[in-house]
């Protein structure tokens, strides 16, 4: 939607002092209780109004319109030092000074954790693999002017590090051959087994042969036929042999780390090449240890970062398989709802490429119910995509549509004078749905879990609850989004105005 800077001024009647909001001792102010207004700054009710004492100026009440909510001024600051608490009430009229500042976007940084495992092999209905159009959709993203300033990082699961020698492998084997009759026992493992040498295979007159691939599938019969239709061929580069890539530390280290479009595009684009599926027919999908990891990193990354907003996107094909835990629908979507609630938020969105659904077969929702779940909870969003439509152009779009969601609902906190402190009980929201409406105040709420259906917007904060940008609710980005004329605004110096809040 188009941003339109919005500035005037309003005369101040009288300046008060150090209004706090939410526990906060902040800066002053420019409001007062007067008729006619010029602003009205609170809903009407009943009224109610403790006093306290300061040092020098009038020690008296200030009605501040804002019912239920201890509101308190610093004795130490100027203008008399008054302790007020509004218990329910009729809020006074208000003269204010006022400044309206463009709505500034929050940057975004992404934490792609993509599915690299033998099923992306597969092909589409436009005859390419799962893994290629992905790639493609995310090389084109990279490259779109429309990214610049997005920051990007990559990892993959499984772990699995592409190789073409032993020694080249931390431990185990680089899988490059397999016993050509020996199977695994465990079928929540691929059934063939890694070998150096014939004495690695466990069934007496066994041997070791070269590893091939036919589409989705591992062969040992190199030239002979699939059941898929695909012609067994010899791999030319394998990746290090582990059972299953459980280990949380394999996914919280990202292979390219989080740096801004476009410089970053090119790293993105060499390590796709490097670590394509097609070079490891080997590999499952630990998507719980992925998904803990990619959080982990994300909210260590935000933390660092506290004036940018992070998420987090797992992309794949596939339920959970492996045997790593959490493995469960349930526990894994658990991971991404703790992350979107903490002290420092990140949301996950979640991006899967799946067969279409069979009614024969009551597991083929299983991937797409787990990213649903995932995303639900993670406060982000899932997009399902068919392996039968055009799944370049579906991710692509996908991708913008993270990028949009991402990039509408989080703004930056405007910038006080030099001198000044911001007064965070003074600031507020508002949007005009068309160029020339009159802009709606969109009311403050203390915590997203009051959002409600009719929206609202809070302060996102740091470790040490200091506010470090604005958010708005999902009803409200919902209706921000919708409108490509509409502008939204900060305006600072009018006491911020709060939603009622029924418990």
């Amino acid at each position: 939607m188009g941003r339109k800077l919005l500035y005037q001024r309003r005369k101040s009647a009288i300046n008060l002092a150090g209004l706090a909001l939410a526990g906060l001792v902040l800066d002053a102010g420019a409001c007062s209780s007067k008729t006619p207004s010029v602003r009205t700054d609170g809903p009407t009710g009943g009224s109610g109004i403790a006093a306290g004492t300061g040092g020098s100026g009038p020690s008296a009440g200030f009605d501040t319109g804002m019912g239920g909510t201890d509101v308190k001024i610093d004795p130490n600051m100027g203008g008399g030092g008054m302790m007020v608490t509004a218990i329910g009430g009729e809020g006074g009229e208000s003269v204010c000074a006022e400044e309206k500042h463009p709505a500034e976007l929050i940057p975004l940084d992404m934490y792609v954790m993509l599915d690299r495992s033998l099923s992306m092999y597969a092909k589409t209905s436009e005859d390419i693999t799962k893994w290629d159009a992905i790639t493609q959709a995310l090389g084109a993203f990279a490259m779109d002017p429309k990214s610049e300033g997005i920051g990007v990082g990559l990892q993959y699961f499984p772990a699995n590090h592409p190789c073409s020698a032993d020694e080249e492998c931390d431990s185990g084997l680089c899988y490059l051959k397999a016993c050509r009759t020996s199977r695994r026992a465990d079928a929540t493992l691929p059934g063939l087994i890694p070998c150096s040498r014939d004495a690695d295979c466990p069934k007496t007159g066994d041997s070791c042969v070269p590893l091939g691939g036919c589409g989705d599938q591992s062969c040992v019969s190199i030239d002979s036929t699939c059941s898929n239709e695909e012609t067994c061929t010899e791999v030319e580069k394998g990746v290090c042999s582990s059972e299953t890539v459980c280990t949380l530390s394999d996914y919280t280290t990202p292979e390219v780390p989080i740096k801004l479009l476009p410089a970053a595009a090119d790293a993105l684009i060499e390590s796709l090449a490097e670590y394509s599926p097609a070079q490891s027919p080997y590999g499952l999908t630990p998507t719980g240890p992925a998904l803990e990891g990619a959080i982990a990193h994300a909210s260590d990354w935000a933390k660092k970062h506290p004036e940018r907003r992070v998420i987090v996107v797992l992309a794949t094909d596939g339920a959970p398989t492996g045997g790593c835990t959490p493995s469960g629908r349930a526990e894994i979507a658990a991971l991404a709802a703790v992350a979107a609630g903490a002290e420092v938020p990140v949301r996950t969105f979640t991006v899967g490429v799946f067969a279409p659904a069979s009614p024969d077969d009551p597991d083929s929702n299983e991937g797409p119910d787990t990213i649903r779940a995932i995303a639900d909870s993670g406060k982000g969003q899932a997009f399902v995509i068919s392996d039968q439509s055009n799944v370049v152009k579906e991710f692509a779009d996908a991708l913008i549509g993270i990028r949009a969601v991402g990039l509408s609902c989080d703004y930056q906190l405007p910038t006080a004078e030099k001198g000044k402190q911001l007064d965070y009980a003074k600031v507020n929201v508002e949007f005009a749905p068309h160029k020339d409406d009159e802009p709606e105040t969109i009311l403050f709420v203390s915590d997203p879990m009051d959002c409600g259906d009719d929206g609202g917007w809070y302060y996102v904060k740091d470790e040490l609850s200091v506010p470090t940008g604005i958010s708005v609710c999902d009803a409200t980005c919902k209706r921000f989004r919708d409108t490509v004329t509409g502008d939204v605004s900060i305006s600072v110096g009018c006491r911020t105005q709060l939603k009622p809040v029924v418990r």
